[in-house]
């Protein structure tokens, strides 16, 4: 052993002596596990001190190691805070080191310059020993910061070096190869080796405190270096998982042995017998309230309503591209072959206006496979001197739509008519990159109008009454608390609201909307507080609150309403006059709308241009519609118009598509149910 190495082993032994002479015997818990660890060693290596590298290199070999780890343990609890852990394992690596460098051969005169890789390699495989301290920091009792060595018994520690010339192309080593193993039978020195390590670890418990799953993660700075003719540094980082059983769970209390009694000794009246003794924990109870504007009312029946109304949103008929690229953007739906067969529209009942639109490609495929004999008009357009006025691009924007129907939906080619042109016939303005962008398009068009009809989707939407569930919480927590839980219960299934190891709150708001869904349907509702104590022991405490599910749909109640809504679209950029498309839409809206008693019409604009001009020129198209729906059915008289120009953005105006669905007018009916 060389004289570099004695203090490192003097080192070890003192620590672990220390170790050993300072664990307590007695603890109420402790516990024995096992644990896999993945290791990622950090290596340098002093490859100039090799007798055939030059001393003048000015470089070390950075390395990497991956490798595992696998022991057994026992931990030991000192005190509610403090644990002792004692670690015995296997470990296994694999490194890899290179570094590249120049150097010289022949005489002075003529030294010859040449540039090499040296290669290091190394396996090793042992055993360790690992003391360390587990302390926890926080009130919670889960989660654990480590200190500790790792002493080490590495018998096998095997290196292999290789140096390959990558210039000159003519330098050979002897026999003309590039690559030689030179110094090979490197040496490793003794075979003991100590780390510091730092960590952290967190226990998740299963079983009432019986059984542990700990994920972990540590770092050791090694000592004591494992080469013998050169210089290896090498720190550690370690991700692993434990499993760990209490060896001590709490026990429970045995019943008092009955003594006998003598049939001819008379019990006295005022004899009392040993009682069992148990122990008193905290005692909680849960109050619910409910809450709208601030008002609270204890012990409140509690109301869902549903409300199903129709969205019949346009379907915009063109496809946007991204600048010069003729690639269909990625947020537009594309099927496989394969999931073409199982498309329908039902599916898309709920996805809203947007999502709606980006399976346009595939709506009008479905509709084309229902309707034989209709035929579609691809034109792909570009967005002028942005895109240098290049027809051959919109041909191509052309031809990756019809492909996509030809592949994907097995349309005929010959119901296709494909053409190509610069700027669209009603282009967006060209003065900033934004607008340019709107005519990047491909336009569809067909000889059938149920092409490209409208999508009814059916949008159902959740209130409630209270708006907010308070449960109050009457507590007298204690350091015996180890954790809670609050969850919502039905006849079927539970909602977990909260967990946490800190002491129970005073009060606890619950806000239906983000969880009502999830609710909605359900039996017997009822909140339960799980309280866990450190001896295992659990409480339940429970109320529970009336509640009534009010669903409106074909509902016979005089206050329960149908309400439809419908858009129409192709507003072109600044203008509020109603194009042919538009009009179709309003004769498929006058014939859905039946006995209204109310109709709102809506007007819109997209962010661009004066917010002023834009209110003006939403009220334009809301009028020009509301004009237009006018019919034996439906009256001047109960119709409410509204412009809101850019203040109320329905759609992201982040993408062309989102911008013509805000240049946009919504009409909404409210009508009573059929008897």
């Amino acid at each position: 052993m060389t004289q570099k190495n004695q203090p490192c082993k003097r080192f070890s032994l003192l620590l672990l002596l220390l170790f050993m002479l300072g664990v307590k015997v007695y603890s109420i818990d402790h516990y024995l596990g096992a644990n896999a660890s993945a290791v990622y060693d950090f290596v340098n290596a002093d490859l100039r001190q090799l007798p055939s590298v030059a001393d003048s290199v000015p470089r070390y070999a950075a390395g990497q190691s991956l490798g595992y780890e696998l022991s057994l343990f026992y931990e030991l609890y000192i005190s509610s805070k403090v644990l002792l852990k004692f670690g015995l394992g296997y470990t296994k690596s694999k490194t890899y080191y290179s570094s590249d460098f120049d150097s010289f051969v022949g005489p002075d005169s003529n030294l010859i310059k040449f540039h090499s890789i040296h290669n290091l390699f190394s396996n090793f495989s042992g055993y360790y020993f690992e003391p360390t301290i587990k302390f926890s920091p926080f009130s919670s009792k889960n989660f654990f910061l480590n200190a500790g060595v790792k002493l080490s018994y590495i018998p096998n520690y095997n290196f292999t070096r290789s140096e390959t010339i990558t210039s000159p192309d003519s330098f050979f080593f002897a026999g003309k190869n590039k690559t030689r193993l030179p110094d090979q039978g490197i040496e490793s020195t003794n075979p003991y080796k100590i780390s510091l390590i730092v960590g952290c670890a967190y226990d998740i418990m299963f079983d009432n405190s019986k059984y542990f799953l700990s994920p972990e993660i540590s770092y050791s700075y090694g000592y004591c270096n494992p080469a013998k003719s050169f210089k290896v540094d090498i720190n550690t980082l370690k991700l692993g998982l434990s499993f760990k059983v209490n060896l001590n769970p709490p026990p429970e209390l045995e019943k008092p042995l009955a003594l006998p009694i003598p049939e001819t000794i008379p019990i006295k009246k005022d004899s009392v017998l040993p009682e069992k003794i148990v122990k008193q924990y905290p005692k909680y109870k849960l109050s619910i309230f409910g809450e709208n504007d601030g008002l609270e009312v204890q012990n409140p029946t509690f109301r869902i309503f549903e409300t199903v109304s129709s969205n019949i949103p346009p379907l915009l008929n063109y496809i946007f591209f991204d600048h010069n690229n003729s690639k269909l953007p990625d947020r537009y739906v594309c099927l496989l072959p394969n999931e073409s067969n199982n498309f329908n529209l039902k599916s898309l009942l709920s996805s809203g206006t947007i999502k709606t639109y980006h399976n346009l490609l595939n709506i009008i495929a479905l509709r084309m496979k229902n309707n034989p004999k209709a035929k579609l008009t691809i034109i792909g357009c570009n967005s002028g001197e942005s895109e240098s006025n290049n027809p051959s691009l919109s041909a191509e924007r052309a031809e990756t739509v019809a492909n996509y129907l030809i592949n994907i939906w097995n349309i005929q080619q010959n119901r296709l008519i494909i053409k190509s042109r610069n700027l669209p016939d009603k282009i967006s303005r060209l003065s900033d990159s934004v607008s340019a962008s709107e005519n990047q398009r491909v336009e569809l068009f067909s000889d059938q109008k149920e092409i490209l009809e409208p999508v009814s989707l059916v949008d159902t939407s959740l209130s409630y009454n209270p708006a907010i569930i308070r449960l109050k919480i009457d507590r007298s927590d204690t350091d015996d608390l180890r954790s809670w839980s609050l969850n919502l219960k039905s006849s079927t299934s539970f909602i977990e609201l909260a967990r946490a190891t800190s002491p129970t709150p005073l009060k606890f708001d619950i806000d239906f909307a983000k969880i009502g869904k999830i609710v909605r349907n359900k039996k017997a509702l009822s909140f339960s507080l799980i309280l866990n104590f450190n001896d295992g022991h659990q409480d339940t405490v429970s109320v529970h609150f009336a509640d009534e599910f009010i669903k409106n749909e074909n509902t016979q109640q005089n206050d329960a309403k149908i309400i439809e809504k419908y858009s129409l679209i192709l507003f072109d950029f600044n203008s509020y006059t109603l194009s042919d498309q538009n009009n179709l839409i309003l004769q498929y809206i006058r014939k859905k709308i039946d006995k209204p008693e109310k109709i709102y019409v809506h007007g819109y604009t997209d962010i661009l241009g004066d917010t002023e001009y834009n209110l003006e020129l939403s009220k334009k198209r809301a009028k020009q519609t509301a004009n237009a729906l006018i019919s034996d059915k439906i009256s001047q008289d109960i119709i409410e118009i509204q412009g809101y120009g850019s203040s109320m953005l329905l759609f992201t105006n982040e993408l062309p598509e989102g911008r013509f669905y805000n240049r946009t007018v919504n009409i909404i009916s409210i009508s009573q149910p059929k008897k």
